[in-house]
């Protein structure tokens, strides 16, 4: 059975795909202004048409190396019950579904518990992924 839409996103050279359905919006990258004594992977907060949101690094939440450039990169806006998020990616690919049948879940607890398995599909892997706690998790980061 085909399940829902996901949103696919490359963060270094992996693809990573989230559920559309917690997805607000995806805006241009837009540095955000730092919060002194904020967690590593926390950029800053934006103002997003008169909503403050918290920005976290998707490199840092996936634990890669920071890019020397911001050329290209989006945000993924959350909406998380009443509260809005946001985490930076390096490019958005696009919409796809897929059985979940063809997934690999992960049943290994590890200190990334945004990974939630994997996907092989027309030979292309794709990191399923649940941005939904990235809040709550950095704070264990500080």
């Amino acid at each position: 059975m085909i399940d829902d839409q996901w949103l696919s996103f490359k963060v270094e050279s992996e693809t990573y795909i989230h559920c559309v359905d917690k997805i607000k919006e995806i805006i241009p990258y837009t540095p955000p202004f730092p919060v002194p004594g904020s967690p590593s992977c926390t950029e800053g907060i934006l103002n997003v048409r008169g909503n403050v949101i918290t920005i976290f690094s998707g490199r840092s939440l996936f634990d890669c190396r920071e890019p020397e450039d911001a050329e290209g990169k989006k945000i993924i806006i959350l909406e998380l019950g009443e509260d809005l998020v946001g985490v930076s990616v390096d490019a958005v690919i696009g919409i796809i579904t897929f059985e979940t049948d063809n997934v690999e879940w992960s049943n290994v607890d590890t200190r990334n518990n945004h990974i939630k398995g994997t996907l092989q599909l027309s030979g292309q892997l794709y990191i399923l992924t649940d941005l939904s706690d990235c809040s709550y998790t950095s704070d264990e980061n500080m």
